[in-house]
């Protein structure tokens, strides 16, 4: 049987550490990573030495595709042309799911947790300390870790005789200056909103859009919105983050809702819409000031069902 393993473009740590356990058990299944890993990912399989082969473009059909960490619909059609059948496995919430393909949908917040919790007694020490590095970034160092997750990273620490203390050095490195550059840009663009006790920042930037969420967030900020405008994919993405009882997911939901053709997923206080640009002009300032508005309309009319004024308080 040929056997695909597959995840998001740009796969982060979480992504590649469940497809590498994956790869393991399934050892002579292929590997399709659209878009290779993320930067972090690729540092993260440096440091452990771990190399990865994998195919960049689908060519050749399959007799089955494990698809983790997401459950993008395009990309599912699109897997679907090369192989009849398809699991999911993932811990995103999944609002419309589609016919003849299946779903293992787990409610952690990591998928990397969850795949411990399936194959803990057959992982590596190696694949076992990037399932950490998995969970540490999913979760922002645990901050949105239940107990069970705490449970599990410190079964895994247990195992490969370290502590949480190394992981978190290796990521909490000096951010390089593009990260610096991403972060100025992004609070000279900031507009900040108040809607009753709720504070609301909207930015933009054309890279690191989910780590600009996360470090605004962990301001004074209640609910974040960060629009990432790719040009070269045609794509255009908001990332969201939130904490306290404004809840990220529904806001993104509410969005997509206004864009057929868009895609949203993710947890209640972290999630992310993804909208194909299908306009023949794209000017950059004029697609952002489009979606800002659009952004700003629907904190005005969908959160919380809340009628309120807001009211921008960075005129």
């Amino acid at each position: 049987m040929r056997v695909l393993l597959t995840t998001h473009e740009n796969a982060d740590p979480d992504a590649i550490a469940s497809v590498l356990v994956l790869k393991e058990i399934f050892k002579n299944a292929e590997v399709y990573l659209p878009k290779g890993p993320s930067k972090l990912s690729r540092n993260i399989l440096n440091d452990l030495n771990i190399s990865l082969d994998y195919l960049e473009d689908l060519d050749k059909n399959f007799d089955f595709v494990i698809v983790l960490d997401t459950s993008n619909e395009d990309f599912l059609r699109y897997l679907k042309e090369h192989c009849p059948r398809i699991l999911v496995i993932d811990h995103h919430k999944v609002e419309k799911p589609l016919e003849d393909i299946d779903y293992l949908i787990f409610e952690t917040p990591s998928l990397s947790e969850a795949i411990y919790l399936l194959f803990g007694r057959k992982i590596s020490n190696k694949l076992l300390e990037l399932l950490v590095y998995g969970i540490l970034t999913d979760t922002s160092f645990l901050t949105r870790a239940n107990q069970l997750t705490k449970t599990v990273v410190n079964q895994i620490l247990a195992k490969t005789n370290k502590d949480i203390g190394y992981f978190i050095s290796k990521l909490k490195k000096e951010p390089e200056q593009d990260v610096k550059i991403a972060l100025s840009k992004a609070l000279k663009r900031i507009k900040v909103f108040k809607k009753n006790d709720i504070f609301i920042a909207l930015t933009y930037v054309s890279s690191y859009e989910s780590l600009v969420a996360s470090r605004l967030l962990k301001m004074y900020f209640d609910l974040v919105l960060v629009l990432a405008f790719k040009k070269k994919e045609r794509l255009l993405r908001i990332v969201l983050r939130s904490r306290g009882q404004t809840k990220a997911f529904d806001i993104a939901k509410a969005i997509a809702k206004r864009l057929p053709g868009s895609n949203y997923g993710g947890h209640e206080n972290a999630a992310i819409v993804n909208i194909r640009l299908e306009d023949q002009d794209l000017n950059k300032r004029k697609i952002i000031d489009k979606y800002l508005r659009l952004m700003i309309d629907v904190i005005k009319n969908d959160l919380e069902n809340d009628s309120r004024k807001l009211k921008e308080i960075t005129d």
